[in-house]
């Protein structure tokens, strides 16, 4: 899966677009990946995640947050399916 989002800040304060994939509560590890993005400024950029989904995957989160003050924005979000991965011989 490829998420793609436009995003931009303002304020001295962290902000970061992320993603999270997680399993049922029976899987031996139900966080699959947790992946995040900084936002560097007020000039809209374009932010790109990509992870492999699981079968069993039972949530998928996306999102923009800020940590302290300021605003954070978020715009134009895609999702976009990918061929799976080709397992090694």
């Amino acid at each position: 899966m490829r998420v793609r989002s436009y995003a931009s800040k303002t304020g001295r304060d962290a902000a970061y677009v992320y993603l999270i994939v997680t399993r049922g509560s029976r899987a031996a590890q139900p966080l699959i990946a947790r992946q995040r993005q900084p936002v560097t400024g007020r000039q809209w950029r374009e932010y790109v995640v990509e992870s492999e989904i699981p079968q069993d995957a039972v949530d998928l989160e996306y999102g923009l947050a800020l940590a302290g003050t300021g605003e954070a924005f978020i715009d134009s979000v895609t999702v976009e399916t990918m061929a799976a991965a080709a397992s090694a011989p």
